[in-house]
């Protein structure tokens, strides 16, 4: 049976929402209170990966137990709520809430079996207003783009590097997605009022 030691009030925070990395829903991080989840790698037509996880939380300590109750804070002043340490699994299944992929070419037949596993992450938690790590690497963040109340740093991206790729054509463009830079995964969307409200 599945356990967790996260707190009830962390918990809800990160497995209520999906957690983006891009503005168009396209890679993304998702973890279930029962320990399963999916991770997520695709750009417009070609899917690199979309695969199921497993992951349990080893710690969680909450240094700044005021910020879950207060109002957002400017982007530039993130407050830290927790910090986790997760064990995640990346297994060769599919993902079942999009697709079906059965006639795409992802997870085990892009990467290596060494990709698959269990890896361990050291996580924060931040609120604060947040904008994707897609949209802010360009010149300038888009009136469009969605800002979100939470973001999860980990310390190394949870995507496999290109030393895991079978070929180096199966990884998606390094110039595109650079796989060791992106640790960064958003959540939360927040309303446009209420952003523009916590800028002003």
């Amino acid at each position: 049976m599945f356990r967790n030691i996260m707190s009830k009030d962390l918990l809800p925070i990160l497995c209520k929402e999906t957690w983006h990395l891009d503005s168009r829903n396209e890679c993304e991080i998702k973890f279930k209170e029962d320990g399963t989840g999916e991770l997520i790698c695709i750009n417009e037509l070609q899917a690199y990966i979309a695969a199921q996880i497993e992951w349990k939380s080893l710690s969680a300590k909450r240094p700044n137990d005021a910020a879950l109750s207060n109002e957002s804070k400017h982007q530039d002043s993130p407050a830290v709520v927790a910090q986790f340490i997760l064990d995640i699994t990346l297994t060769k299944r599919h993902i079942t809430s999009r697709g079906p992929f059965d006639n795409y070419y992802i997870n085990d037949e892009r990467l290596t079996d060494e990709a698959f596993g269990t890896r361990q992450y050291h996580v924060n938690l931040e609120k604060g207003n947040f904008h994707s790590a897609f949209d802010m690497r360009m010149p300038s963040v888009p009136d469009w783009a969605p800002v979100f109340a939470y973001r999860l740093v980990f310390d190394k991206s949870p995507y496999p590097l290109p030393s895991l790729w079978k070929e180096p054509d199966d990884a998606p463009d390094p110039e595109w997605f650079p796989l060791a830079d992106w640790r960064e995964f958003c959540a939360w969307k927040l309303e446009r009022d209420a952003a523009q409200k916590a800028d002003s």
